[in-house]
């Protein structure tokens, strides 16, 4: 259908295209209105800086007819009659003036330690006022005027000496505008000093009163970390790496800080079924020194994980060890091993897999030749009287005991301290039929790359004339089950221990499993005491698998893995925790 509109002057026009032009016409006055208010906006703004320039200006003025002693900081170097800040309020802009007045060594007539040597290198005052509105209603930056107090007469050697403060990052590269904070209590009153590094990362300090390990140095940045110097012969500290500096009459001292981005590292703690291990106690070890003989060490943080087994710190570049301190976990596993390398100003997320401390335990790590995780190497630890074979990135899950545990059982299926059995009814069992057990949910914790492996029970004989099978259910939404034997369906099972799970459906996170007793013989019943279920998922670590609970003592290790040669050492168990890393090489 076509609708037209017919004008007198015989034009005419559809709908759409009315339609159309009032289109043109809104998103054209949209963009003359965002035009308009962005210079609305512009005119704003460079209106604000103004009145900030012209209230520094009026402080400029105010520091021009000061007497050239006068013009310093209260307690500051040099010394004078200014605050470090105050606020001022000029035309309803409440602004916030830095003050910033430095010694200033003209090179014209030498420097200190030059040839010619200055020995009176305070030649004028560089003072820098900084302005910041409080009350704007839009964000303006800071800003900044500058100008040169000289004296008026000829300058005068001093006692005095000079200190050069150089702050580089971790690369090496100069730190501009980075907060110096430099403190001299041998003086009255004590020297504060509160300044930036210049493009260069350098502060200087020119013609400042000499003393021995009197200067406190701190250097920070926002979002950086902290460097700073400490006092010798301290109980913490005794010989520290950078020492409260020194300066010496006409002697320039140099001393140089790193500092850098912070990274931020994401913590994890879970066990083997992505449940967060909530108040995790966790310590951060750094390599840095601050001090020698004895070493002593920048950065230890403690840390513990919340309700979910989270936790986000900020950490200094370093290579970091950390170690559980709670006595009821062990660690079974890592996405990054230990020392941890901090790198500045990244992101990194560190994943501990976290298990019950059963004995003393022993994680065993295998990499290829490249250090790449190997999964499901098949490990076995042993020794007199003991064997066991695990297998990496795997887990066992154990059931023994099915007393109130379970979700559904037959009339006829009996449970004792010895395990499942049929029932005895006036001293017979009952024969021809399929008693049978089905367990609560197991929840593995997630439904990524989970994969169900095999599934074996004990013992593994079973009386003449009785049967013992299972069959699997799996989902997602733990409601739905149906189960299932080898071919897929209902009508087969799982008869030989152990018996392979490769066909159950993978990337589900909920399980149960139905155990089927029958007899031909009414005096003989099947026995199941303990079953065990091996499955893989994202919940695990990978190429990694703990042993737990093992007496002490020297053990065998043999690790296999198809394509690559076949491993064997030995290992002593001596302490609650021990880790090996092994290496495959390639068949």
């Amino acid at each position: 259908m076509n609708f037209q509109i017919k004008c007198k002057n015989n034009l005419s026009y559809t709908l759409i295209e009315i339609l159309i032009a009032l289109f043109f016409i809104v998103v054209l006055s949209y963009l003359i209105l965002g035009s308009f208010l962005n210079f609305l906006k512009s005119t704003l703004y460079s209106r604000l800086s103004l009145q900030i320039l012209s209230a520094l200006e009026d402080e400029l003025e105010i520091i021009r007819v000061l007497n050239y002693e006068d013009v310093g900081i209260i307690d500051g170097w040099p010394r004078g009659k200014l605050t470090r800040e105050k606020i001022v309020n000029y035309q309803g802009l409440d602004i916030k003036i830095n003050y910033y007045i430095r010694n200033i060594d003209n090179p014209a007539d030498g420097i200190l330690g030059g040839n010619p040597n200055d020995s009176a290198p305070a030649d004028y005052k560089l003072v820098e006022l900084e302005g910041e509105c409080l009350n704007c209603s839009i964000k303006i930056k800071k800003q900044t005027l500058t100008t040169i107090i000289a004296p008026k007469n000829v300058e005068s050697s001093t006692k005095n000496g000079s200190l050069f403060i150089q702050v580089i990052n971790a690369s090496g590269q100069a730190i501009s505008e980075a907060n110096i904070q430099v403190i001299n209590n041998a003086t009255s009153p004590p020297i504060i000093i509160n300044d930036l590094t210049n493009n260069q990362g350098m502060l200087q300090l020119i013609d400042i009163p000499t003393g021995t390990n009197v200067y406190q140095i701190t250097v920070t940045k926002e979002g950086y970390s902290v460097d700073k110097t400490y006092l010798p012969g301290a109980n913490e500290n005794p010989n520290p790496i950078i020492p409260h500096q020194t300066v010496i009459e006409q002697s320039l001292t140099t001393v140089t800080f790193q500092i850098d981005r912070l990274a931020n590292l994401d913590l994890k703690a879970i066990n083997n079924f992505c449940e967060g291990i909530n108040n995790l106690n966790l310590r951060l070890t750094g390599q840095k020194l601050i001090g020698t003989n004895p070493d002593i060490i920048k950065n230890i943080i403690t840390t513990s994980t919340n309700s979910q087994g989270d936790q986000k710190l900020k950490l200094e570049w370093d290579n970091y060890l950390y170690e559980i301190l709670n006595n009821e976990y062990i660690l079974a596993g890592y996405n990054s091993s230990s020392p941890l390398v901090i790198l500045p100003g990244l992101n990194y997320y560190l994943r501990l897999n976290i298990a019950s401390s059963l004995g003393n335990s022993l994680l065993v790590s295998v990499l290829d030749n490249e250090n790449n995780p190997l999964n499901e190497a098949e490990i076995e630890l042993s020794k007199s009287n003991f064997e066991k074979i695990l297998y990496t990135k795997t887990e066992n899950i154990f059931h023994n005991n099915w007393l109130n545990n379970y979700s559904e059982i037959s009339q006829n299926i009996n449970i004792n301290k010895e395990g499942l059995t049929l029932k005895n009814i006036n001293s017979v069992y009952p024969t021809g039929t399929d008693e049978w057990l089905i367990s609560k949910t197991i929840d593995l914790g997630t439904s990524s790359n989970v994969e169900l492996l095999s599934l074996k029970w004990e013992p593994i004989n079973q009386p003449p004339q009785t049967e013992v099978k299972f069959q699997i259910a799996v989902n997602n939404d733990n409601t739905t089950w149906n189960f299932i034997g080898p071919d897929g369906t209902n009508n087969s099972y799982f008869n030989n221990s152990p018996s392979s799970l490769t066909n159950i459906p993978k990337n589900k996170r909920y399980l149960r499993y139905k155990i089927y007793l029958k007899t031909e013989n009414e005096n003989l019943t099947p026995l199941i005491n303990e079953i065990s279920l091996r499955f893989t998922s994202d919940c695990l670590a990978n190429g990694q698998v703990l042993f737990s609970n093992l007496p002490l003592g020297v053990y065998n290790l043999l690790i296999k893995k198809n394509g690559f040669q076949i491993f064997t050492t030995s290992t002593n168990i001596q302490n609650r925790f021990k880790e090996i890393k092994v290496n495959l090489q390639p068949e």
